[in-house]
């Protein structure tokens, strides 16, 4: 899709940044899928720590601006995996230059991988994700999955709903959860809802009963 040249051998601390600008771009995990290497940006600053995370290191993808590099990725989804979740800034629209939506700041970074875990499960999901922010702040994005991935393995009742589960922790319990979405068709096949991911988190999704469907009080 893209050849780089170069007028001289790239030194050592410069090959990375190339290799993880390319891979951002396209979508593609460096190295061996499950193991990886680092991810840095123009400067040098690692923005995926393969050690860091540790059993996270599958079907890596992110979004990003980074001017020294060129690399303006307002949404992406690992290569890896038609399954997988499709990540954008604001929208997800049919090509990245057709997203309008602009970061904050320069260096802004959002770089998940998954466990390669399962899409089957009781009531969430067997994949899980982990999200690194890094830079100042990506603000909101659209989460998107194809919806045949849930409702083919992962099936719920009528009265119940997909939702998008957030946690500080990869452990799920219920101490560290802090978010449960609602999942919504987009029309195309996929259910999306937005979130904005602060610093590092875990997410994956389950079900819920639908808020209709819950015994409310009226206190009026």
């Amino acid at each position: 899709a893209e050849i780089l040249t170069y007028a001289k051998q790239l030194l050592p601390h410069e090959r990375p940044r190339v290799e993880s600008y390319l891979a951002i771009k396209y979508g593609i995990t460096l190295g061996v899928n499950g193991t990886s290497q680092d991810y840095v940006n123009s400067g040098g600053i690692i923005v995926w720590n393969v050690a860091e995370n540790s059993g996270f290191n599958y079907n890596i993808a992110g979004i990003a601006k980074d001017i020294n590099s060129d690399l303006y990725q307002k949404q992406s989804k690992s290569v890896n995996d038609a399954n997988e979740v499709t990540i954008g800034l604001g929208v997800i629209s049919l090509t990245n230059s057709a997203n309008i939506n602009q970061f904050n700041q320069d260096l802004d970074y959002l770089v998940w991988g998954s466990n390669n875990g399962t899409f089957t499960a009781v009531t969430r999901i067997n994949r899980k994700w982990k999200i690194v922010e890094n830079g100042t702040d990506v603000e909101t994005v659209i989460v998107s999955i194809p919806q045949n991935t849930l409702t083919t393995s992962f099936s719920k009742l009528d009265s119940e709903e997909y939702t998008l589960v957030v946690a500080d922790d990869l452990g799920f319990g219920n101490e560290s959860i802090i978010d449960v979405v609602p999942l919504k068709s987009d029309g195309n096949g996929n259910l999306t809802t937005w979130y904005d991911f602060d610093g590092t988190k875990y997410f994956t999704f389950g079900k819920a009963p639908k808020l209709e469907d819950k015994n409310l009080v009226n206190i009026a």
